[in-house]
């Protein structure tokens, strides 16, 4: 291809470049946001992972649901744009991805392949563009594999044209991906249930933020009623912290510094 993917397959028990045998049934997952959530997503920050172990399963029913769909005649292969990468295949976070994309589908326990687009802008490679399906299908199979019955294959992915989807953006490229394809396509909810554990922190109003500010100041002045039925633990932290941050600031080698 013109632009080289990070691909490989891998074993029930981890190995790497493990046989999959080729299925006329294939059952592809996107890999963030649907077969696993990154740590921070789930805090309300990032969702890009960092190292190798960021990562949480979407819910605690995916393993069972991907080794079904295995044990059903399926093929399982994971299909993810990974741009953060970009052609340095041989670098550090090209590394990271792979390692981390191979601890998730040790974690399924079923054999798969594994397929990722490292570029950053739009090119037939990167969904929903279908160069990597048709990389899938001619190299990864190989020639002798049974055809693909893409009308009895599933393609799963969070990216389904939702207003909330990829940080409300509302993106669709998993669901156009699949479509084009010629896949059925099933979000994670439909695949594997409700996540397992909310993604992001409710937001915080202006007015509550207001009035948290003008509870600490009231508690700091020693005005408990004010700062309302928290008001003791509230002066005592605000205590606390103002004492931190005069001792990093007039003896700042109590923290390491000169």
């Amino acid at each position: 291809p013109d632009l080289p993917l990070i691909w490989t397959t891998v074993g029930a028990d981890g190995e790497l470049g493990a046989k999959v045998e080729p299925r006329a049934q294939v059952a592809a997952f996107y890999l963030d946001g649907t077969l696993v959530f990154t740590k921070g997503e789930l805090a309300g920050g990032s969702t890009y992972p960092r190292f190798e172990d960021d990562w949480v399963l979407f819910n605690s029913a995916v393993p069972s649901v991907v080794k079904k769909y295995h044990d059903a005649g399926y093929e399982i292969a994971v299909i993810s744009n990974q741009g953060g990468v970009q052609k340095k295949l041989a670098g550090r976070a090209a590394q990271m991805v792979k390692a981390r994309a191979t601890a998730i589908a040790l974690q399924l326990g079923v054999p798969c392949s594994l397929l990722m687009c490292p570029a950053r802008d739009a090119c037939d490679f990167r969904k929903p563009g279908t160069g990597m399906w048709d990389f899938f299908e001619r190299e990864v199979r190989g020639a002798a594999a049974p055809q693909v019955n893409r009308a009895a294959s599933i393609y799963v992915g969070d990216a389904a044209g939702r207003p909330g989807d990829h940080a409300g953006k509302g993106a669709d490229s998993d669901r156009a991906f699949a479509e084009t394809v010629g896949l059925r396509f099933m979000t994670p909810e439909e695949c594997f249930g409700p996540q397992g554990a909310p993604k992001g922190k409710s937001a915080i109003s202006p007015q509550a933020m207001k009035e948290g500010r003008a509870a600490v100041a009231a508690a700091g002045a020693g005005d408990d009623e004010a700062a309302g039925p928290n008001g003791p633990l509230v002066g005592a932290l605000s205590g606390i912290s103002a004492m931190f941050f005069a001792l990093g600031k007039n003896k700042p080698e109590c923290f390491g510094g000169a």
